[in-house]
């Protein structure tokens, strides 16, 4: 997936096999979501170069998964691929930089 594409991943669902399409919600009582942004950044790595480990989409949607655990969260959806700011690293004069995965974590919930 290319920085700045989107993909759907639900709750208990491999890294590897996201869906790109939103599982439809009925309910007969007023459903109630509750969004959280959640973020999640590759190694740094230097900055004309792609990431050094060759899974590094895995570990960052891995990553973006636990958080969403973490809040109880149903799915994560819109997921965008971002390089982060370089920096310089004084000592040595290289560049680095790191790729940010950001997304939205949603719980569903329907109220009595």
């Amino acid at each position: 997936m290319k920085p700045g594409a989107s993909q759907v991943i639900r709750r208990g669902q491999d890294a590897g096999a996201a869906s790109q399409t939103l599982p439809e919600f009925r309910s007969t009582a007023s459903p109630r979501v509750d969004v959280h942004r959640i973020e999640a950044a590759s190694a740094w790595h230097p900055a004309h170069g792609s990431p050094l480990q060759e899974n590094w989409r895995e570990l960052v949607v891995r990553e973006l998964m636990r958080k969403a655990e973490d809040i109880d969260a149903d799915a994560i959806i819109r997921v965008d691929y971002q390089n982060d700011g370089v920096i310089r690293i004084d000592e040595t004069g290289v560049n680095l930089k790191r790729v940010v995965a950001t997304g939205i974590a949603v719980k569903l919930s329907c109220a009595a």
